[in-house]
């Protein structure tokens, strides 16, 4: 079978995090079960940015693996960096050129089945009456509002100065209502799940997760510093600007503790607002600010920290934490009801560590630097928590959808 996926809107998100883990291992499982894939995006990705750029590099010099991408003439890459981050979600729809880049892109890959990541463009609908559709919703666009989930601040400066209506009818022209149009709709956590059957209602969304591959052997907890690593798109949504001050008097008077925060930057605005926190903070020995940090070095930051810390009160699902927990970090996050990391990852405490204040956050760092062999065991229950995120289980969810949309 001729497969269409296309990229989460305009593509912006598949060059860090969960919208690329995703796309690469549906792409190679559709691959694996005999079927053709081409993956349409509205910009190259760039595999050599990503922690799993091997698996990238295997997917383009797969023979039944096509990319699509923009023609020329679209805004390259990098110019998507000009745009705030609460705005950032919205540019490739609205962008001009974009409905007809789509129509001409179904036409020429001439798909059995059209599979959508997170919305799906009104200019596709046409071709949704003789082509079967499923979409997977990983941070759709109906997630977004404020409405939907209270605790959601990364778009909320957007729809507070225009008004969630504005924001509503604008996007309206350019997206489809999902119920109305596909045969199969799955999200990638319950967070998500809950957030669209909101949004959408209707019966609800079954939770199919994203998957991480076996990364070898982690090393021992013992051979690591007291470094916590933060690691995502470096905007208002992560929280970082509340992490900061908070790991400064949560850690204060220990001299091994260290902070890096890493990712893709995307808002030159909360860059400089994130460094003068820093400073008020007076963390500037004990705080690294990293920028656009290759997947390499990712891991490195991975394997080399003994926590991984996550602030973001709304977060789908948490592909960093995964990543991270793979390579032995212990998973530190903010509790709360809208993030994937606390609800689906950590089970709400299952697994890893929740906070909530600073002193909460002090109290796990501090047992986990003055018992070694406590820390040690928490790594390894990080470890064997994500291998349970398994390609085998994964695998077999798709067979059973693409059997489900082919009956």
């Amino acid at each position: 079978m001729k497969i269409l996926l296309f990229a989460p809107n305009a593509g912006v998100s598949l060059s860090t995090g969960g919208g690329s883990t995703f796309t690469e291992t549906l792409a190679r499982t559709l691959l694996e079960l005999g079927h053709e894939v081409d993956v349409a995006a509205y910009h190259a990705l760039a595999p050599s940015r990503l922690p799993n750029a091997d698996a990238w590099a295997a997917l383009y010099a797969h023979p039944r693996f096509a990319l699509r991408c923009q023609e020329a003439g679209a805004l390259p890459y990098t110019a998507f960096r000009i745009f705030p981050a609460k705005l950032s979600a919205y540019v490739g729809l609205l962008l001009p050129g974009f409905d007809g880049w789509v129509r001409r892109t179904i036409r020429a890959a001439h798909p059995d089945l059209l599979w959508f990541q997170d919305d799906i463009p009104r200019a596709a609908l046409p071709s949704l009456r003789s082509v079967r559709s499923s979409l997977y919703v990983h941070y759709p666009l109906a997630a977004r509002s404020p409405r939907i989930a209270p605790a959601l601040s990364e778009t909320a400066p957007l729809t507070e100065r225009v008004g969630e209506a504005v924001v509503g009818r604008v996007l309206g022209k350019v997206v489809a209502d999902p119920p109305r149009w596909t045969q199969a709709i799955w999200a990638n956590s319950s967070v998500t799940a809950r957030a669209v059957t909101a949004a959408w209602g209707g019966a609800p969304v079954p939770v199919v997760p994203a998957v991480i591959d076996p990364v070898g052997n982690p090393p021992e907890p013992v051979d690591r510093t007291a470094q916590s690593v933060a690691v995502g798109t470096i905007s208002r949504g992560k929280g970082y600007h509340v992490l900061v001050p908070w790991f400064a008097q949560a850690t204060r008077g220990e001299a091994r503790a260290r902070l890096i925060i890493a990712g893709f930057s995307g808002d030159p605005s909360y860059l400089r607002r994130l460094r003068r926190a820093i400073r008020a903070a007076e963390a500037d020995e004990r705080t690294t600010l990293l920028s656009d940090v290759p997947g390499e070095r990712l891991v490195e930051l991975y394997r080399g920290s003994r926590t991984i810390l996550h602030a973001a009160a709304f977060e789908p699902f948490g592909m960093v934490v995964l990543e991270a927990m793979a390579r032995g970090c212990i998973p530190v996050v903010l509790r709360s009801a809208f993030s994937g990391a606390w609800v689906d990852l950590l089970e709400e405490g299952r697994w890893g560590f929740g906070f909530g204040t600073p002193e909460e956050l002090g109290e796990v760092l501090h047992r986990l630097e003055d018992e070694p062999a406590y820390a040690q065991n928490e790594s390894l229950r990080a470890v064997a928590r994500a291998a349970s995120f398994d390609r085998p289980r994964f695998v077999a969810r798709v067979r059973e959808l693409l059997n489900g949309l082919s009956t």
